[in-house]
């Protein structure tokens, strides 16, 4: 694939407007359930949270986002994806696409939403819901029983302090240094006095926290490439 520019108003691509009728137009649920059960996703659970269901389409690579690429509806193509709404405020505005082939490649249709799963934002910002769990990519999320969000621009990570979310989950130890970096240490951002920039960049310690299990299965493995590494000398 060679690199294509990705922009909202670009024609080639459904208006977050036009959504809904690209979901019903394109989408359709043969094969869900089966690439579900071979990633050992429940597929009750995941439907249980969201609409899933598979399309046909075609991969734009792009830069400078946190997906791959992006994603074009096309009935004629013989790529599929696995898809799913990603809602604002209760409206479909765009669709989450994973190559059904390869899940390493996926991305959005209109770029109209800061996250997948924007409603969890609202709940851990007013609800105090505990802490939010920020994840890379959908099979991670998946994984997770839907559980957190999925940055889909690059300041949505400082968009949450933003928001008001105060407390985050990482599920490893580089995950969690990167989550500091980018939600506590970034720059300091116009209208942000000094002294609340440095009130951020010295909490993250205090409010990211790493999943208990996660981090005992990491600090084994690290343990024994150590170990490994010794015994190679």
């Amino acid at each position: 694939m060679q690199p294509e520019p990705f922009s909202v108003e670009d024609p080639a691509f459904p208006s977050p407007s036009q959504i809904p009728d690209t979901l019903a137009d394109h989408g359709h649920d043969r094969g869900v359930d089966a690439w579900l059960a071979y990633h050992w996703f429940d597929p009750d659970t995941v439907r249980a949270h969201f609409a899933i269901g598979e399309m046909r389409g075609e991969w734009h690579q792009c830069a400078g986002f946190p997906f791959p690429a992006t994603f074009r509806p096309n009935s004629a193509s013989k790529l599929r994806a696995i898809v799913m709404p990603i809602d604002v405020d209760g409206r479909a505005v765009d669709i989450l696409a994973i190559d059904k082939a390869d899940a390493t490649l996926w991305g959005v249709v209109t770029g109209a939403a800061a996250f997948v799963n924007d409603a969890d934002v609202e709940r851990h910002t007013y609800l105090n819901a505990g802490p939010l769990r920020v994840h890379r990519n959908p099979m991670d999320w998946l994984s997770d029983n839907c559980d957190g969000v999925i940055p889909l621009r690059s300041r949505s990570y400082t968009e949450l302090y933003e928001r008001g979310v105060r407390f985050f989950i990482a599920e490893t130890i580089e995950r969690a240094e990167e989550l500091a970096e980018r939600i506590f240490e970034a720059p300091q951002r116009p209208g942000e006095s000094d002294a609340d920039f440095n009130r951020r960049a010295d909490s993250a310690d205090k409010y990211i926290s790493i999943d208990d299990d996660d981090l005992d299965d990491e600090i084994i493995e690290r343990v024994a490439q150590q170990l490994a590494a010794g015994a190679r000398r």
